[in-house]
């Protein structure tokens, strides 16, 4: 059972347990991270999260710590059910759910708001002015500009022949089999272009302590944009995702942002667009939603529900850009 690494972290269990078996190995574990944090709340008060009161609840969310109403939701959302199910069979002694009928402003008392999610146009510039590494640079404004992929693969895929100089075009491909062209930017096609031309990546963006063997890496000479170490050289060349997921960690832990990684610079990328739909009067419509839908490649206009609730709204514009 995927779960098995959690049985010591649970209070009481067995019923823990037998209300997980009734998931997927997936929802086993996203709903056992939510029963690990009420352990500590359960001992405190010596029963059960299913007989907790919504006050108590409450305590349980906080300690949660959600990022977004979203992440609120899905975790109010897993205790709600959890003390359904455990009515039902007869566990809980009050003949009600505290969750029933709790709504948004409920939900959004336990986000934490000082934290960086999404970043403004300003701050990921910076970013990317400060990178001495084109590699780490590209990486940034690409994903800023809404090129991402299955697994980044319409990163990894791209090659000297992709890009277009001329027309300022991008020819992306993904893993999926989805092809597309993407209109970018000077500062970005000047950043792949450099990239491509990279033959060291200096480590921890050319900060390395004194006495280091070597302050970079060589580059394996092909006619991928990214470049994997030479090291690290297998097959043809082409880095996976983690080649992705390593340079976003240095790049998030050399500027000590903690949230700076490749899905909020995508959607830092989708509010500057949505700044510039406010900032010309005009509102989220279809017409507008469809032209982001193209851009950032997302799968469906229904994603935006999500979106809009967590950061693609007025609110977070005028948090994040001051308008």
């Amino acid at each position: 059972m995927s779960n098995l690494i959690y049985e010591q972290g649970y209070f009481n269990k067995q019923h823990k347990l037998r209300y997980l078996s009734g998931f997927a190995a997936r929802s086993q574990s996203t709903y056992g991270r939510v029963f690990l944090k009420s352990r500590m709340y359960e001992e405190l008060y010596a029963k059960d999260l299913y007989d907790f009161n919504e006050d108590e609840i409450k305590q349980v969310m906080s300690c949660l710590n959600p990022l977004n109403l979203h992440a609120s939701r899905q975790s109010g959302g897993v205790i709600h059910n959890y003390i359904q199910w455990a009515m039902k069979e007869g566990l809980r002694c009050a003949p009600t759910n505290p969750l029933d009928g709790v709504g948004k402003s409920w939900y959004g008392q336990f986000i934490d708001t000082s934290k960086e999610i999404v970043f403004s146009e300003a701050q990921i510039r910076d970013i990317v002015s400060s990178l001495n590494n084109y590699q780490d640079a590209c990486i940034i404004q690409m994903l800023y500009e809404g090129v991402m992929g299955e697994g980044y693969s319409e990163l990894l895929n791209l090659r000297k022949v992709d890009i277009d100089q001329d027309n300022n075009l991008l020819h992306l491909r993904n893993d999926n089999g989805r092809e597309r062209k993407l209109n970018v930017s000077d500062l970005c096609i000047k950043l792949v272009s450099a990239a491509l031309d990279e033959t060291k990546y200096l480590k921890n963006n050319g900060d390395v302590k004194p006495g280091t063997k070597s302050p970079y890496t060589h580059l394996v000479d092909n006619d991928y944009v990214l470049k994997i170490s030479a090291t690290r050289n297998k097959g043809n060349g082409r880095g996976d995702k983690h080649l992705v997921l390593r340079r976003m960690k240095m790049v998030s832990t050399y500027f000590n942002l903690d949230y700076l990684t490749g899905t909020n610079v995508r959607f830092s990328g989708m509010l500057s667009m949505a700044r510039d739909v406010y900032a010309a009067g005009k509102k989220l419509e279809l017409d507008e939603l469809t032209a982001m839908v193209d851009r950032f490649d997302i799968s469906s206009l229904n994603n935006f529900y999500i979106y809009k609730t967590n950061f693609l709204n007025e609110a977070t514009i005028k948090k994040v850009y001051g308008l």
